[in-house]
This record gives structure tokens, sequence and C-alpha cells, in this order.
């Protein structure tokens, strides 16, 4: 039976795997996947596969949200998160491998998990949780309901008081609690990072953590940027690792003998969005003799691939069992593998090799094999493990979820090409040729703009290629994957250099024998979307155009985002004062030069987005329309998130395929 071209209804058979974990000895592997339930409603639940037998099979069966698994030292029990009720609060669970139900070990208020981590000794959980705010409980809606009372306003203190995907926290923030799991007990311990944003690391003795955390409340205002590094004792004693460079320190992880303390991070005091390389840095441990391990190597070791079918990123550091080296996610050229330093000499290597993305779940006891997830362009993710005493060092993909709706479609194999700006840059990008004659073309643009498009499977991008479009996308200046200098290169100044790249690749798409130029269409969102709006305001090349949660004006968005800017940091200007000042915001924004436009353009935005405000993209329909431009706006509702396209409602994400699809066949066919 030949091949059907892929759907829009086709991404609710998607299952997404994340988190695989596995056991200490080696023998299993336990992961969750997510998939399509009852009402529309997305469902995670934990499975099992025996590595002897090849053996796979569900493990929890209630609720709708069973993540984060975690093994116990025996590889007797996993520990996991779960909603079990949807009036109850999440908590962690205990399941045994002999069989029998899920036992409840936590205690939690309502709140919000964010982070488990299991004691040396298996004895204790570190949690960072977040405690709802007594009006915000469902007991306060449900007095508030019965006494007619409205909605309590939103008392706010803090510049830090909402984050897109997580909702508006206001004052409530996390703070780190321990789990003893003997008695039951359910303790907060620490209290003393004013945004609530930790990494943490459990210390071999288990009876202390060393965190890192925000310095600054007002993180992104006109402090500059620095993480502090803690010792906190399980009484409550807490001190602070002096001598440590000034920047920031994430994914914590003490070296499993106590040695050593390392982190990823950067020792800047820059503000910082994303464009530095984050390093590895080594201390011992009592915070002396900080250096970093990588600063030779020209990689950014928590970058992310843009995908619509990825939902894990895998852990970007971990120590090997001995102490004596630690493993990382090398993410270069649009693919991702597996690599690893050497604490001693400071020698790295890469492990893996290819075009796909590996991203790193965990180790064995000994060493030799990693639990991870993998995919390509063409394959979605997929649980694998990667043994390594074989010395191809290639991962042996263990869960098949989606092989059956591949085998059913066309999957389109994207092309390579590196191409070169007009003073030599060199700039990756692929392509996809359409099966069908005649076709227009779409170039698509990532968002960030500090990620990089690369070796995984995109729906958005497959479903053009089936319905008849060519497609073709790149990682300009600015992207990630390619040196440091690539990605600074537009530091506070967006549309120069990337904008060169993108006319680069429309000029090379203009010139092959199947592009018709005069059917060519731009998207992209977020960044993209800033991207799309800059280039409709420039050039006329294009004959229809979609812009996605976009950035149109970047004197208002300063202060309208979960990430607002520090003034004269990342963004040379401020965006309230000297005019001349806010004018290097403005000469930067795209709405400057929507007097100029004249391409039809779909407007895509999600009113819950709380990184780049609706208001956006209603500067853009407002502009247009008094234009008299072809356009239609598409606004999602506020129950959706910036992140819509990729972990939004099933129907949401269904509508936006279908109406991304009905506009390109209504302009530019």
């Amino acid at each position: 039976m030949s091949a059907r071209p892929i759907t829009v209804s086709d991404l609710d058979r998607f299952i997404f795997v994340q988190q695989p974990r596995i056991s200490p000895n080696g023998e299993h592997v336990v992961f969750a996947a997510k998939k399509l339930g009852p009402k529309n409603k997305y469902i995670t639940h934990l499975y099992l596969t025996d590595l002897a037998t090849g053996e796979q099979r569900q493990i929890t069966s209630s609720g709708s949200s069973n993540s984060n698994p975690i093994w116990s030292r025996d590889g007797e029990r996993i520990f996991f998160v779960s909603k079990r009720e949807p009036e109850e609060s999440s908590q962690i669970y205990q399941l045994s491998l002999l069989g029998g139900e899920a036992s409840k070990v936590s205690n939690f208020p309502e709140g919000s998990i964010g982070g488990v981590k299991l004691s040396p000794d298996g004895q204790k959980l570190a949690v960072v949780f977040r405690k709802l705010g007594e009006d915000r409980t469902q007991a306060a809606a449900k007095a508030r309901a019965e006494s007619g009372e409205s909605e309590p306003p939103k008392v706010i203190n803090s510049i830090s008081f909402r984050m897109d995907g997580d909702g508006y926290f206001c004052d409530d923030r996390y703070t780190v609690w321990i789990v003893d799991l003997a008695s039951g007990s359910t303790n907060e311990l620490y209290t003393q990072c004013p945004f609530g944003h930790y990494a943490f690391s459990w210390e071999p003795g288990s009876e202390s953590l060393v965190l890192t955390h925000s310095k600054f409340e007002k993180i992104y205002s006109r402090e500059p940027a620095n993480d502090v590094a803690v010792r906190v004792r399980l009484t409550g004693e807490f001190h602070e690792l002096t001598s440590l460079p000034i920047g920031s320190k994430d994914e914590v992880e003490v070296s499993p003998n106590g040695e050593w303390i390392a982190y990823i991070g950067y020792a800047d005091d820059s503000d910082d969005r994303g464009d530095l390389n984050r390093r590895v840095f080594l201390m011992q441990k009592d915070g002396s003799g900080v250096r970093c391990l990588t600063e030779n190597v020209d990689v950014c070791f928590s970058t992310g691939v843009n995908s619509d079918t990825k939902s894990d990123d895998g852990r970007g550091l971990m120590w090997s069992p001995d102490s004596k080296a630690i493993y990382l996610q090398h993410a270069e050229h649009g693919a991702v593998n597996l690599s690893f330093v050497n604490v001693e000499t400071g020698e790295y290597h890469l492990l893996t090799e290819g075009e796909q993305v590996l991203l790193n779940g965990n180790i064995s006891a000994d060493g030799s094999k990693f639990a991870c997830v993998v995919g390509s362009s063409t394959r979605l993710m997929e649980v694998a493990v990667l043994d390594l005493d074989d010395a191809n060092h290639q991962p042996k993909v263990i869960s098949h979820f989606n092989d059956e709706l591949l085998g059913e479609i066309e999957v389109f194999q994207p092309s390579t090409i590196w191409l070169k700006t007009e003073e030599g840059t060199p700039l990756q990008a692929w392509y996809i040729q359409s099966s069908k004659p005649n076709c227009p073309t779409v170039i698509e643009v990532h968002g960030g703009p500090h990620m990089m498009y690369g070796y995984t499977f995109m729906h958005e991008f497959q479903l053009l290629a089936a319905a008849g479009y060519h497609v073709v996308y790149s990682n300009p200046r600015g992207s990630k994957g390619y040196g440091e200098a690539h990605t600074k290169a537009i530091r506070g100044s967006w549309g120069v250099e990337d904008w060169q790249d993108i006319q680069t690749v429309l000029e090379w798409t203009m010139q092959q024998s199947w592009c018709d130029a005069s059917r060519i269409g731009i998207m992209g969102g977020s960044y993209g979307g800033y991207m799309t709006n800059w280039a409709v305001g420039h050039t006329k090349e294009f004959k229809s155009a979609i812009t996605d949660r976009c950035v149109s004006n970047l004197v208002s968005k300063a202060g309208n985002s979960d990430y607002i800017w520090r003034p004269n940091g990342y963004w040379p200007g401020e965006a309230f004062g000297d005019l001349d000042s806010i004018k290097v915001l403005w000469n930067q924004s795209p709405i400057a030069y929507f007097n100029q436009v004249v391409t039809p353009t779909l407007v895509i935005h999600s009113e819950g987005d709380l990184r780049c405000n609706i208001e956006q993209s209603e500067q853009v329909f407002a502009a247009l329309q008094h234009m008299g431009v072809k356009t239609r706006f598409i606004r999602y509702p506020a129950s959706t998130s910036h992140g819509m396209s990729r972990n939004g409602p099933a129907d949401m994400k269904r509508h936006r395929l279908q109406q991304i699809l009905d506009w390109w066949e209504e302009t530019l066919r």
C-alpha cells in the first residue's frame, strides 16, 4: 500500500516520550509517554521496559499526569509526581516493581512541584515546591462562589510575578522542601531565593544539599546577572560558597564522591538573553578553585532545538559514577549528541555523532548505559539506550509508539545545504521539496532567536510539503550551534545581520529550478514573527506572510513580557525617559516600517501569551488594516500560552495548522 500524505489530524496520534530513566542495575528503563486522551485532553503515564526481554508495559493507570520517575537506590521502587484527582494538588507517589497500587509519600499543601531528587541514602527527597497563596486555592474559590464574591485582585510587589506557561504567581515563590520517606513528614527547608528558581544537588552524606539561585529579586532589572551557590544542611543552617565568578550558575551537580561541584553557566555580568555560551564550571567541594572545563569548546551546553513534536529537553550535565568525567549534550549544526569532558585533564570528546537529536536521561550505576530519547528529521522521538561497551556508540531504540503512523504516511527527507552571505559568513539551511507539481515555497524562521532548527521531526514542515509547498528553513546569525560569535552577532541588533542571512536564503531559493519566485511566502513565530514582520516591512519579494505570536514593537515589549528588559542591557537604550534612548529601540521595531507593507499577512496570537503580549500582534493588525492590506487575525483563548503550537490543547493546535494551510491556499497559490 502506498504512503498517504500526512494530515492535520495526525497530530492526535503522536505519542511524546520523555524523562527516560535506567534502573541502577541497567536492566530496566522507566519513562513517561504523553498522548491524547478523552475530551481533547493529554494524559501522561509511566511505562517500564525490560531490556533483556524487550517487554514493555504501562505501570500507571490512575490520574492524567504521571511524570518525573526516579528509581530507588535498590531499584525495587519508582518515585514519581502525579495528580490523581482534579481537586487534589500534585503529590509524590511510589510504586513497587513487585506490583500493587501506588502509595502517596508526600503531603504538600495546594501548589506546584518544580523538581525532585532522591538522597544518596534513599531515605529522603529534596523537592522544589511553590505553595499557592491562600486566596488562590480551590477552597477559597469555592467559598467565593458560594458567597457570590468576585475573583480577588492580584497584589504584586515584585517585578517577577508571571511566567508564560505558568501563569500569574504574583508573590508566591518556589522554596526547597524535604520529604522524609520513613515518617512521611513534608517540611520546608530553604526560602532564600528572591525569585524562586533553584538548581540543587544532594551531597553524598545525605545531610546537606548544594543549591544555586539568583541573588536578586528583580533579576531582569538593573542588577547584574549573578547567581550564588549555597550549602544547606538539613538542620536549616546554610552558608554561601564564596570566591565564585559572577554570572549564571545552573544545573548544579555534586560529584558522586563528594569532592567536586559542577554547574553550567557563564562568567559574565551581562544582561543575557541566551546569546552567551553556557559552559561547564568545576570547583572543589568548599567552593574554591573554580575553573571552566569547556573554555576551548565553542558550544553552548544548554541550548534547545526547535520542534513541534519534542517534549523533553534532556539533562545537560551528568557525572560518571566514578567522578572522573561529566557527560553533556553537544548541540552543533542542528544536531544534538552525547559528549564528555575529563575532569582532571579537561579533554573533551564526542561519544555519538550523526544527524540526530539525542537527549540524555540518566546513567546506570556502573556507568555503562545511558537512557535517552532520540529522533531525527524523519523519525519522532523514541526512548533508546546507549551502551558504552558497544564500539559503535549508537543508541538502540526500545520504544516504537509512533512506528505505525510513520509507516502509513509519506515522510519527506530534508536536504541540508551550506550557503555564504555576501561577506562570507557560512549559513546552514535545509529544504524540503514537495512531491506535488507547481508548488509555491514557504520560508520558515525559528523563534528564540538564540536556539536552532535541526534534525527533529517537524509536523508543520511535513504538513506543508504534503499539501504542496516547498519548505526552506535555516539558522541565521543569532542561532545557536555555530559558536558564540555567530549567536552574539545580533545582540541588541535584530534586523541587521540576521536579515542579511534571511535575504541570502531568499536569493538562493529564488534561483532554484523548483521555485516559482513570484510565489514565495514567509512565516515564523516569536522572534520568527519579528523577522517576518521585518521582512514584509523591508521587501516586497514575498507574496504572502504569516506572523505568529510575534514581536513588533520593542518599546512596548520592554515592559509587558515575563522577561522584561534591563535598560541598556541586552538592548541598548531604554523604553522610558530620554527620547533618543527610546529611538534606539523604536528603530529596530518592525512596526516602525509598516507604512511600507503591501504583503497580505495572517496574524496569529494567544491571548494568554505572557512572553510576547498579544498587543504586539494587535499593533500589526491595526497597522495593516489602516494600510488596507489584506489581513486576518486569529486570537486563541487566554487558556493558551506562547508555546501553544508545541504544548497547547490538541484542538487549538489543529485549528492553527488548518488556518495556516487555508491562508497559504488563499494567498500563495
